[in-house]
């Protein structure tokens, strides 16, 4: 448990080290978000013909959200864990008592963390500063949110798992 611990903050150290990764969790959702609001508002057609009567915000929020999980699962852990096979780091762990449940583990922690940090990010500037609304469930938005960010996880590591080489991850 100490060696997950341990791994984890290294991990998240290398993660503040890589700027493409955080550019592309982080700030590229946020970005799109607010270029968005500017164009379309959160005003909801009168007729209900578009976006069924909801402001778009509404919908965008939660789609954003989705972009950040699967920013990390389909760009970021992918690429990691190839560069890591590659560059040997996989057989060094290995050597020096890091289990693979330990490296999933801290990785998973990891990814799951800048994906919480990315969506909290996401819904308080949709609902603070642009006004979306609030889940009618805000337990059901976390159970789902939970759920999906392990499956974004789940399918990141899969690709890391089965591309040859870091180029191969990014471009799948």
């Amino acid at each position: 448990m100490l060696k997950t611990a341990r791994l984890t903050l290294v991990e998240i150290k290398l993660f503040a080290r890589e700027p493409l990764t955080a550019v592309f969790a982080l700030a590229f959702p946020v970005l799109v978000l607010v270029v968005l609001a500017g164009v379309f508002g959160n005003t909801p057609d009168p007729t209900g013909k578009v976006w069924e009567g909801v402001g778009p915000i509404d919908y965008l929020v939660p789609g954003f959200l989705g972009l950040v999980m699967a920013s990390i699962g389909f760009i970021s852990l992918p690429v990691h864990l190839a560069t890591y096979r590659e560059r040997g780091v996989l057989r060094r762990f290995r050597s020096s008592g890091v289990t693979p449940a330990s490296l999933l583990a801290a990785e998973l922690c990891v990814s799951v963390l800048i994906a919480t940090v990315g969506g909290v990010v996401i819904v308080v500037l949709g609902m603070g500063a642009m006004g979306a609304h609030g889940p009618a469930s805000p337990l059901g938005v976390f159970v789902a949110y939970v759920l999906s960010a392990g499956c974004f996880v789940a399918i990141g590591i899969m690709l890391g798992a089965v591309m040859p080489n870091a180029q191969a991850a990014q471009a799948v």
